[in-house]
């Protein structure tokens, strides 16, 4: 039998992460998981600290863990945590060894890296417009420098809908 795989999407701010994760997910017919932080900050306000983003970070396993069971062949997971560590190394210039750690863990992670070419939709939650590039060529790097299998995706509408199915469909062959 084949370990669990896990699509993840990735990539910089308003770049389409979620709503790729629910229109995969509902297109493929597979558990998905979306992003824990957004919520939990929608909830409870906007600041963070870096202790906080540690708790964050064990709090988004849990959430994935109930929302795509460990057991399922292929989930759909809205960030990851190569995603607390470009956050982390971003705002705060490191990353704590415990994120670190857990990284390795999710070896058995396939990425969709979003490429900020939508435009840019302000939100309160979102905090580089002017930095999109930036955070992809960051989480490019952070998914290169692990080796993990990875396609990026382009377009508008249905042409990034239809570019995203077909990276995942490479990378489950």
């Amino acid at each position: 039998m084949n370990p669990p795989v896990r699509i993840v999407l990735t990539g910089p701010e308003s770049s389409g992460k979620s709503a790729l994760t629910a229109w995969l997910a509902a297109t493929l017919g597979v558990a998905c998981a979306d992003e824990y932080a957004r919520s939990h900050l929608e909830q409870h306000g906007p600041a963070y600290d870096y202790p906080m983003l540690l708790e964050l970070s064990r709090l988004h396993l849990k959430h994935q863990a109930a929302c795509v069971p460990g057991n399922a062949p292929v989930g759909i997971l809205d960030t990851d945590l190569l995603n607390y560590q470009v956050w982390c190394e971003v705002v705060y210039g490191t990353c704590h060894p415990e994120i670190l750690a857990a990284i390795e863990q999710e070896s058995h992670h396939r990425y969709l890296l979003c490429y900020p070419d939508l435009p840019w939709e302000p939100d309160p939650l979102r905090e580089h417009p002017d930095a999109r590039e930036m955070l992809f060529d960051r989480h490019w790097d952070a998914i290169a420098q692990r080796g993990r299998p990875y396609r990026i995706v382009r377009g508008i509408g249905s042409a990034r809908e239809q570019a995203a199915l077909a990276a995942v469909h490479e990378l489950l062959d």
